[in-house]
């Protein structure tokens, strides 16, 4: 992927992110038509401004944005959210359904992984996918929680989720 700086503390990001992922500074201004996979992106989250090494504790929602659709999903940041594609043969109902996103194509598993708030902040973990969970370009271990931050990425299979903590 390629990669730009941040104008507020020079941190590299990926292109379409909104917001660094180092300092949480807006990465285009208000008047700036922002393109994220060729559409024109939502509405923006305001970014978390506590430093990253912080846990992030507890928040009021979680949005998503889907890179490859541009689609923004907002969900309560409860104790876990369940990520993957609808399956009502089998009643599968994740919270996020990636189901419009082509999940099914890009390899995201029926239940793929979930987001659980703890006490030491946001997990992201890995429910076994067939094709695999990645934060931050690394492979998940199945089951094992890995701490998440405000405007990570992650991906599952090949799919790209951007997350944002707002309180």
């Amino acid at each position: 992927m390629t990669e730009l700086n941040c104008q507020e503390c020079n941190e590299p990001y990926k292109v379409g992110a909104l917001y660094c992922g180092e300092c949480g500074s807006r990465l285009f201004s208000d008047n700036y038509e922002t393109l994220v996979g060729g559409l024109a992106a939502p509405a923006q989250p305001k970014p978390i401004t506590e430093p990253r090494e912080e846990p992030q504790v507890s928040a009021g929602m979680i949005v998503f944005l889907v890179l490859s659709s541009a689609r923004r999903v907002e969900l309560p940041a409860n104790s876990e959210i369940h990520i993957g594609r609808v399956d009502p043969n089998r009643d599968i109902h994740p919270h996020l359904d990636l189901t419009a996103d082509d999940g099914a194509s890009l390899g995201v598993s029926r239940l793929h992984a979930s987001l659980q708030s703890t006490e030491n902040g946001v997990m992201l973990v890995d429910l076994g996918s067939t094709n695999g969970t990645y934060l931050r370009e690394e492979s998940l271990t199945p089951h094992e929680p890995s701490p998440i931050r405000n405007g990570d990425v992650f991906q599952l299979g090949h799919l790209q989720v951007q997350v944002f903590f707002e309180m």
